[in-house]
């Protein structure tokens, strides 16, 4: 065998592994009939035995077959770089996260079920594109307002698990301050079935989604407030800087619309197991007003991204860690995501 052949077989065998791999994800993940999904493994299985039969028997169609393969490589590889905007090193990155997870025995899907469902997101957004707003995830029928927003939050929520809390109980009454588009409400709805949660989200647009997924899925209950935390009641300045991420500002700014704020505090009138705050920027004027009404002491466990901005002297973490100190509660900082630190609280005598 010279050195032509052995390329040539090289790319062969390169080649039949991504068909087989990329036609097999296409066959097994996308949302279609059991007949063409058997159809497709079939045509994957005859394709393989031909491409084995040429290389053992017809040595003569090498060349030909080893340019359609070089063809179908460099295809694929372009075809997932620009519309799946994800290197094959991302997704084998984000495979291993997964796979090295613990496995927690609680009623959240497996880890082939996860594997499987964020593959079948990467499939959809190289299929559909732009026009891609709706999808089936974990059991659940989701619309969202662009992909990469839903590919951040499911690798955040679902992926990571970043807001898994161990609760203790069966039923816990969860507070989902910055609900979003509902993935956080969906996530603990598989964790806990019998929750009782009550969610705030300021974005109108982010509201909408949110109330179709939590109308279509039927979830109970699940009560839904589309007003901004605060530390009073009045009006905040809401700036929706991208679909995935807005911000609570000072004052009026271009692009800034007026919504309704409530404080947090008046809400909270019964022991809380869980409080998830993603209210970008005013976790710390909540916090201190809960203190204020001696109502952090009915929360058992917060979990909240702190965002860290220089130019306001009011959201510092240090002040923050010494108000959960004073209140009994164990922290830690669990990671950081983007501009923003993952803070986990925990009141002493539940850990």
């Amino acid at each position: 065998m010279n050195v032509r052949e052995i390329v040539q077989n090289v790319l062969i065998i390169v080649g039949l592994i991504i068909t087989v791999c990329f036609g097999g994800m296409l066959v097994w993940v996308l949302d279609i009939s059991l007949g063409l999904k058997l159809l497709g493994t079939i045509f994957l299985i005859c394709l393989s035995f031909f491409t084995v039969f040429v290389m053992t028997q017809k040595k003569k169609l090498l060349p030909a077959m080893s340019g359609i393969y070089f063809v179908v490589i460099c295809s694929c590889l372009l075809f997932a770089r620009h519309y799946m905007k994800t290197t094959p090193w991302q997704l084998v990155t984000m495979m291993q996260m997964v796979l090295s997870e613990d496995k927690k025995d609680t009623n959240l899907p497996s880890k082939f079920t996860l594997l499987k469902n964020y593959l079948k997101l990467e499939v959809e957004k190289m299929v559909k594109g732009s026009d891609y707003n709706q999808t089936n995830l974990f059991g659940y029928d989701l619309c969202f307002n662009s992909y990469s927003h839903l590919e951040f939050v499911v690798q955040e929520i679902f992926l990571r698990h970043d807001y898994f809390i161990d609760s203790g109980r069966k039923d816990p009454f969860i507070i989902d301050c910055g609900g979003n588009i509902g993935l956080a409400v969906l996530y603990y709805k598989l964790l806990y079935p019998a929750s009782k949660i009550l969610v705030f989200e300021a974005d109108l647009n982010n509201f909408k989604f949110l109330k179709k997924n939590i109308e279509k899925n039927k979830l109970s209950d699940v009560m839904l407030v589309n007003k901004a935390v605060s530390s009073r009641d009045g009006f905040v300045y809401f700036q929706s800087l991208a679909s995935l991420c807005s911000k609570v500002v000072s004052k009026a700014q271009p692009g800034a619309i007026q919504v309704a704020s409530v404080p947090l505090s008046k809400y909270i009138d019964r022991d809380v197991d869980i409080l998830k705050m993603d209210i970008e920027g005013a976790e710390t004027d909540v916090l201190f007003d809960l203190d204020k009404h001696n109502k952090l002491k009915k929360i058992k466990h917060i979990i909240m991204e702190f965002h860290c901005d220089q130019n306001k002297n009011n959201n510092r973490l240090t002040d923050v860690l010494k108000l959960f100190e004073r209140n009994n509660f164990d922290y830690k900082i669990v990671l950081a995501v983007g501009g923003a630190l993952v803070v986990r609280a925990d009141q002493k005598y539940n850990t």
